[in-house]
Formats: C-alpha cells, sequence, structure tokens
C-alpha cells in the first residue's frame, strides 16, 4: 500500500560503512583452467599469434551440427562462442547483460540479439583473462571486495532465512483490516528527530498556539510547506504507531499523543473525517492489504531478530568514546575504542575513515550526533548479523558461492579498468570547454519549471464546472478532494511541486508553460481524462555558465575517452584471443530464448492483474527521476549514450 515519506533525515549524514552492489549469475567452473594469453602491458610469447596474423581470422565459425531440441536444453547447455579453449554460454551472456543492466533481467529475442549477447561475453571473458594474466586476483582490493561481498550476501541470506521465510498473515487479519478501510481523515502533522521537542511542540498547540505555524516553523516532515496539513489520508498510509493513534481518535480536533515515527516522534491532530468513497475494488484492495501486513509483520519480527543478534554478539558501546566530539577530533588517539561486538571492535580512526568530515562539522549539532549514533549502531548490528551467518554457516550456501564467484569477475574487470585501461586519463581544459560549447543547450541549461497542482475528471463539462467553482474562489483542495478522479497526489491535494520541462504530458505541458501565474489551465483533454491545472510559478529556462558546468564537463569527456580507451583494449585482446562463434549454438540460443519468453508470456496472462489504486497515470509520462526539487540549482553533463562498460 501506498506510504507517507517519513525518511530519516540523519540518514544523508550517517553514510554506509560498507556497500556492496548486488549481482546474481551461475558462473561455468569448468572455464576456471583455460590459458589466458599475455597481458596486453607484456610482451606475447613467440609462438603466440601477432596482432597481424591473428586480426584476420580473430573470429572463427563453427559450423553448425545436428542439435537435440531447444527446450530440451537450459540456458548454460547451449555454447554461444569459444576463447582460447573456454566455452560461454548462452547462461553467461544473460547474466552478464544482466549485470551491466543493474542485476534488472530483460529476456530478449532473435538472432540479432543472440549475436550482440554473444559479442558482449566474448569482450568480457577477455577481459577477465587480462585480469588474471596480471595477477590481478592478488590485488588486496580484489580480495577485500571479495569478502566484503560474501559476507554482504549471507548477511541478506539470514533475514530471509529468520525473517521473511517466517512471516505469515492470515485470512483474517487481512479482513480485519479490510473492514477498517472506509475511512480517510485530514491532519495536520509535526515531526522532529528528539521526542523531548515533539512533545514541548504538542504542548504548544495544547496551549492555543497554531499548530500549522508549529509545524511550518519546527517540523521535519514534507508537509510543513502546507502547515503540516495532509488533506487526504487513508488507512495504512502512515507508519504503523502514528496510523493506528490517528485512527482513534473521533473527534475533530482531537490531537494524538507523541508516538515514534520514520524520522523520530510525531503527533498529529484530526481536521477532517470522512467515508472513503475513492476505496478501489475488494480484489485490488485485498492483495495490497496483505502485502502491507506482511511487510509490517517482517518490520516487527526483524525488529526482534535484531535485538537477539545484538545480545548473542554482546554488543557494547563504549558511551563516553562514541561521541561526536570524538569523531570530529582529529588529533585524538586513532585506536580508541567506540564499540565492541561478536569479538571485533570499532576504533575512532575507523568511523572516521567513513564519515564526510567537514559536511558532518556544517550539520546541525542534533543531526550530527544522531548521524555518529547511526554509524556506531550500524556497525554493531552488521557484526552482530554476519557473525550470526557465520555461525548458521550461510557462506557456505551454495547460492552465495555461485554468486561470489560472479562478483570476483566483475571486481577483476573493475580494477583493470581502474589500475590499467582507464591509467592516466585527464582532460585538459580546452577538452572540458570545447564539449561544454557543443553541448551547452542539451546539457549545461537548466530546463523551465513550473510548481503545479492539479485534478482529473472524466468530461469535459465536469471540467468546466471544476473551473467554474476555482474562479469562484473555491479553494483547489477541497475541489480536488471532491472531483478528481485521480489519487497519485491526493495526499497533497494535487500539488505536484516543481516539474521541469519533458516530465508532463506534452499537451498538458504546452498548456501550463503558455499560462501566467496564478492561472488555471483548462480543460486539457487526454487520453487519461480531462485536466485543470493550477500554476502556481514558473522558473524559466537558466543556461550555466562554463566555471559551474566544469565538473559536469570533466566527467563526460572523461567518460568519452574511456570508453575509447576501452575499445582500444579489447580490439588488441581480440586480435591476440582465439575466438569462435558456435553457429549451432546461436541457432539453439534463438529457439531457447523465444520459447522462454512465450512460457513467461504464457505465466503472466494467468496472473490476475493487480493496480494499485494509487498509480492511475497522472499527467506525467512516467515518475521523474528525482522528486521535485531535487538535484540542486546547475545542471551537469547527462551520460550520454554511449556503453558503460564499469562494473
Amino acid at each position: 500500500m501506498h506510504s507517507t515519506n517519513l525518511a530519516p533525515t540523519c540518514t544523508a549524514l550517517a553514510l554506509a560503512l560498507l556497500a556492496a552492489a548486488c549481482s546474481s549469475a551461475t558462473p561455468n567452473p569448468a572455464r576456471a583452467a583455460a590459458p589466458a594469453p599475455a597481458p596486453v602491458g607484456q610482451a606475447a610469447p613467440a609462438d603466440e599469434p601477432q596482432p597481424e596474423a591473428a586480426a584476420q581470422a580473430a573470429v572463427e565459425p563453427v559450423e553448425p551440427e545436428p542439435a537435440p531440441p531447444a527446450e530440451a536444453l537450459s540456458a548454460g547447455d547451449i555454447v554461444l562462442a569459444r576463447v582460447n579453449g573456454v566455452e560461454l554460454t548462452l547462461s553467461d551472456a544473460m547474466a552478464t547483460f544482466s549485470d551491466s543492466h543493474g542485476g534488472h533481467e530483460i529476456l530478449m529475442r532473435g538472432e540479432p540479439t543472440v549475436r550482440e549477447l554473444a559479442g558482449r561475453i566474448i569482450e568480457y571473458q577477455l577481459m577477465i583473462g587480462e585480469a588474471l594474466a596480471l595477477d590481478l586476483d592478488q590485488n588486496q582490493v580484489v580480495i577485500d571486495a571479495i569478502e566484503e561481498r560474501r559476507q554482504a550476501l549471507s548477511e541478506n541470506l539470514f533475514f530471509q532465512r529468520e525473517v521473511d521465510e517466517k512471516v505469515a498473515v492470515s485470512d483474517e487479519e487481512v479482513e480485519a483490516f479490510y473492514a477498517k478501510t472506509e475511512r480517510v481523515v485530514a491532519i495536520t502533522l509535526v515531526e522532529t528527530a528528539e521526542r523531548g521537542t515533539c512533545e514541548a511542540l504538542r504542548a504548544r498547540a495544547l496551549a492555543g498556539e497554531s499548530l500549522a505555524e508549529i509545524a511550518a516553523g519546527e517540523s521535519i516532515h514534507a508537509s510543513k510547506s502546507s502547515g503540516g496539513l495532509i488533506p487526504f489520508v487513508r488507512r495504512g498510509d502512515l507508519p504503523p504507531e502514528l496510523d493506528q493513534a490517528v485512527f482513534a481518535l473521533a473527534e475533530l480536533g482531537d490531537m494524538t499523543e507523541v508516538v515514534p515515527s520514520a524520522q523520530g516522534f510525531a503527533f498529529a491532530r484530526l481536521e477532517q473525517s470522512t467515508t472513503n468513497e475513492q476505496r478501489p475494488p475488494r480484489e485490488v484492495l485485498v492483495p495490497q492489504i496483505r502485502r502491507a501486513l506482511e511487510q509490517r509483520a517482517k518490520e516487527q519480527l526483524r525488529a526482534q531478530v535484531e535485538e537477539r543478534v545484538r545480545a548473542e554478539g554482546q554488543a557494547e558501546v563504549v558511551a563516553e568514546n562514541a561521541t561526536l566530539e570524538a569523531v570530529l577530533d582529529e588529533q585524538r588517539d586513532k585506536t580508541t575504542v567506540l564499540a565492541r561486538c561478536a569479538g571485533a571492535e570499532l576504533t575512532l580512526g575507523e568511523l572516521q575513515d567513513f564519515v564526510d568530515l567537514p559536511r558532518l562539522r556544517l550539520a546541525a549539532e542534533e543531526d550530527a550526533r544522531a548521524a555518529v549514533d547511526a554509524l556506531v549502531q550500524e556497525w554493531i548490528l552488521r557484526k552482530a548479523v554476519r557473525d550470526a551467518a557465520r555461525r548458521m554457516g550461510l557462506q557456505e550456501d551454495p547460492e552465495i558461492q555461485a554468486e561470489v564467484a560472479q562478483w570476483r569477475k566483475d571486481v577483476l574487470r573493475g580494477v583493470l579498468n581502474q589500475e590499467y585501461v582507464y591509467a592516466g586519463i585527464e582532460p585538459t581544459e580546452d577538452e572540458m570547454r570545447d564539449y561544454f560549447e557543443a553541448h551547452r543547450d542539451s546539457d549545461f541549461t537548466r530546463p523551465a519549471e513550473a510548481r503545479v497542482a492539479y485534478l482529473v475528471v472524466g468530461t469535459r463539462e465536469a471540467a468546466d464546472a471544476a473551473l467554474s467553482r476555482l474562479a469562484a474562489g473555491e479553494g483547489f483542495d477541497a475541489v480536488y478532494r471532491e472531483v478528481s478522479t485521480d489519487t497519485t497526489f491526493a495526499q497533497h491535494g494535487g500539488r505536484m511541486g516543481w516539474i521541469k520541462e519533458g516530465e508532463m504530458l506534452e499537451t498538458v505541458e504546452a498548456a501550463v508553460f503558455a499560462a501566467e501565474p496564478g492561472s488555471y489551465v483548462g480543460p486539457i483533454e487526454t487520453d487519461q481524462g480531462f485536466f485543470v491545472v493550477h500554476l502556481i510559478e514558473k522558473r524559466p529556462r537558466v543556461p550555466a555558465t562554463f566555471e559551474q558546468a566544469r565538473e559536469g564537463a570533466r566527467r563526460a569527456v572523461e567518460r568519452e575517452q574511456r570508453l575509447a580507451a576501452y575499445d582500444t583494449w579489447v580490439q588488441r585482446l581480440r586480435e591476440r584471443a582465439d575466438i569462435t562463434i558456435d553457429e549451432a549454438g546461436i541457432q539453439r540460443a534463438v529457439v531457447w530464448l523465444e520459447q522462454e519468453a512465450e512460457r513467461r508470456e504464457a505465466e503472466k496472462a494467468l496472473e490476475a492483474p493487480v493496480e494499485s489504486p494509487h498509480s492511475t497515470g497522472g499527467m506525467m509520462p512516467e515518475p521523474p527521476a528525482m522528486p521535485p526539487g531535487a538535484g540542486g540549482d546547475q545542471p551537469e553533463a547527462g551520460a550520454g549514450g554511449g556503453r558503460e562498460r564499469q562494473p
């Protein structure tokens, strides 16, 4: 179900002590013994084909042979190519493609696609062979990254076993919650990081001070911009304890006690309570309720499990050492112990190495202290969970071993790129300036923006009626709640914040940017209904200066130079390698992918569609890359259309 954003403010400062990217693939162990060519940076042996001769026969096709039916094979059985005697399968190629797209598996079809996959896995194998020939598997960065990956995967598997697999929600619980969804409320919310602060603000409100002014001046919740008002709240929209407290209020004007919230602590006052006329059909809402209840049960069980493993690890914070003052003091003894858990110690030097000290010094004291506490607790929890996973033997799990083996290859390729392929690349001032001039309009100009609110209705007559009410002075929030069929921004009364050019439906955008601030625009007919838009404010396009865009231009030029260096490196490897394409394997892969796509489509057709009532399309063709207003005040160079080759 939809959740109100109550993300902690301190997490931006509480930088993760360790991080590992996710990847999943099953390697072919038969490849490990294949000989690698001499590194590009070293001379090739006398008996190895030289580039001039090898370039003419770098890819030698293998004639097709009679093949078993594709349905009798797995992706790991289908060989696409061989590099220096190493067999490269469809499974390898699909895993490599998935890794290069952030772990998202996309099933592709057709012979051109299969040949592209074969080319990618050949390129990948050449780079891994080169890294091994340069003994990069002995590089400490590689060793540490592999071990960190193993630990992180065992941590994830621990929570899967101890939490996810142990949670079940009964039909009775789902039905009980469904019965409570008939009601929607409007509330004024105040949220702070500390309980004492929140209690004091609640006391001021009870004494008669304006709650809207308190929220606008003191709350850390996003609703502070509207005086704390959240005009449309359904059961389950808020964090559990706050949700329970709000929906227990009986009379308008009643106020909750201070309760824990995602960012700290909060209280709310009931402003309006009505029947939820927009409640989705039962067949849509019940599955959403089940998922929400399962998520809540997992969160509760996870908290219990975390408490248990902390106790098992004999977790201890050395309170007199684990302070903000100690972390900011770069002259203090680096071996000072801040915390202990599972036989390990967190020292001051280790924590300082992972913290952005200049940023921490600039932060508000309350936020900075919370960040230090969060970092120490994160270290304790990680050590406790990983120790518990070790005692359960999870690091030896076959799936973890397979993922670590694939991760090892990705790390080897990354270190090869950084230490060899990209070595010495540094854009010059002239190169950066030339790029800036060539891409000033496309990459270095902040687009025009508009701050808008909108509503959607089904007919032109209904849109005209809404416009008439707005022209007569009726508030947009009230009209929105009564007539809009789109609930994407229902919590904010249809207000979307700042939206850039290109982020709205074309017909809506054209009308909005042609209008004057303060006006109502519409009706605008689209395939989603008739829009009425309130243009609150506009900002014009703003081109950046070279100084403002320097870093973006530097990154863009560096990227182009890295891609060129990578292409050169791979071409030299291809010229020296023995590469063959298995034509029979290519054809088997084409058939296998087609059959797999058809199988998945058939499975999907059997699943009953479940559409969220909170995502009816809205005026945006797709969600923006960042929330309105995010991203800073000056543009940077985009990623461009090049290939990304770093793991």
